[in-house]
């Protein structure tokens, strides 16, 4: 495949028993198409580069506000959301939007290893811009359950994200949207042997708890784990099982009670090596 969309779903509470707060479920429907539906989504003749960026720009917004606004007309809007990761795959270029917590990362390919050279940026409080925009909206930040989250008892607020789509938390007529969908959009180039990396918030948290085993702290290394993968050349489906059978097990070592689903997209660009082996590769699992 030369061309594509992948994306990362992640629903804070899963469907009630009537299925219709399946906010995930309403992305994965209508994403896609709100996405695809713009003018200028594939390269039409040459030079045309920076317009179709700025339409896909434009795209991933009002996908964003457009199933936010689908979500505001259910019966019973609540705090049923759902954060998202999302790239449009076109050559080596990826466009790539994220909303919440759920986030991609690119990594490149070394004769010895794996780097991470780019990441979004994640919506939470530990973003300092993230604080204060919630922190002027009359919302508390405190530290809760293992980490920063906005804090109202009275309105049920307990949301370690800052962003979402689909989230109306307690809302009055008038009142502002706590949680806003407005997505962070990045263009990168991808070379040869690089990999993307869509998750959800479950395998990104984990790169920051040191876990003790065998007597030594250590930390989740995910440039390493696909170094050994690509060296391999194993299957990208195969690869995204064994991640997250391994990020499940070293969530184990730290604490069980913490531990969050965990969901993947993996995409490898070859650079077109040969006429049968295709530019671009795509991987997924989740977590059962």
């Amino acid at each position: 495949a030369r061309h594509g969309l992948v994306g990362v779903f992640d629903g804070h509470h899963g469907p009630d028993l009537t299925g219709k707060n399946d906010i995930p479920g309403l992305l994965v429907q209508n994403f896609p198409r709100l996405v695809a539906g713009a003018d200028g989504f594939t390269v039409k003749k040459r030079g045309c580069c920076c317009r179709m960026r700025r339409d896909i720009y434009s795209s991933f917004r009002d996908a964003c506000s457009e199933v936010d606004r689908q979500v505001s007309r259910l019966d019973e809007p609540g705090n049923k959301g759902s954060t998202l990761v999302s790239a449009v795959l076109h050559g080596n270029t990826a466009t790539v939007c994220n909303v919440g917590d759920s986030g991609a990362r690119l990594f490149r390919h070394k004769s010895d290893r794996v780097d991470e050279v780019e990441k979004t940026r994640s919506h939470d409080f530990y973003d300092w811009s993230e604080c204060l925009r919630v922190r002027l909206m009359g919302c508390s930040i405190e530290f809760q359950a293992g980490t920063w989250r906005a804090w109202d008892p009275e309105k049920l607020v307990a949301a370690a994200y800052s962003r979402s789509i689909g989230d109306f938390y307690a809302m009055e007529d008038g009142d502002k949207k706590l949680f806003i969908s407005d997505p962070d959009v990045y263009t990168w180039r991808m070379q040869d042997r690089d990999v993307l990396v869509l998750a959800s918030d479950g395998l990104w948290d984990l790169l920051d708890i040191p876990y003790e085993e065998d007597g030594e702290y250590k930390t989740f290394d995910l440039a390493g784990f696909l170094y050994e993968g690509v060296m391999a050349r194993k299957p990208l489906d195969q690869i995204c099982r064994e991640l997250i059978t391994e990020a499940a097990r070293t969530w184990n070592l730290d604490d069980p009670r913490t531990r969050d689903d965990i969901s993947i997209v993996l995409v490898a660009y070859n650079a077109g090596r040969s006429d049968s082996e295709p530019d671009l590769e795509i991987g997924a699992a989740k977590e059962e």
